[in-house]
């Protein structure tokens, strides 16, 4: 009886349990030219990444003192990546992938920024 109970419970543990996404979470960039840090979250069914940082030594941006910046919106899963067809940067949702996220494990992200044809890659760590 005690086994049973104990089944049970555990059972009803791990269907209740809720599954993180794998990218929800606040992010910070591993660069030497500026820094930078976002958080990443759904609303209304879109994955979107909200700038919580930002200093590259002539501006800079600290959220929620100013307007709320973000660096992606509308993230999409296409196989093993996340691609993004509207940035910060982007005037309006074009064919191409401006941006390209890729999980290398729970607590890295290899970004990829498409600027004017030319690819920037950065990898990103989790804030814990």
């Amino acid at each position: 009886m005690k086994i049973w109970i104990f089944c049970v419970l555990l059972f009803l543990m791990i269907s209740c349990r809720q599954e993180q996404h794998e990218l929800f979470g606040d992010w910070t960039v591993e660069s030497t030219f500026y820094q930078s840090s976002c958080r990443i979250f759904e609303e209304n069914h879109a994955i979107k990444g909200l700038v919580l940082y930002y200093n590259d030594g002539t501006t800079s941006f600290s959220y929620p003192e100013g307007k709320s910046y973000y660096l992606f919106e509308n993230l999409k899963r296409k196989k093993n990546i996340y691609v993004d067809g509207m940035t910060g940067a982007t005037a309006k949702k074009t064919g191409n992938n401006a941006l390209q996220l890729e999980v290398k494990s729970k607590d890295t992200l290899l970004m990829t920024n498409y600027i004017m044809g030319q690819a920037l890659t950065e990898i990103w760590t989790r804030i814990k």
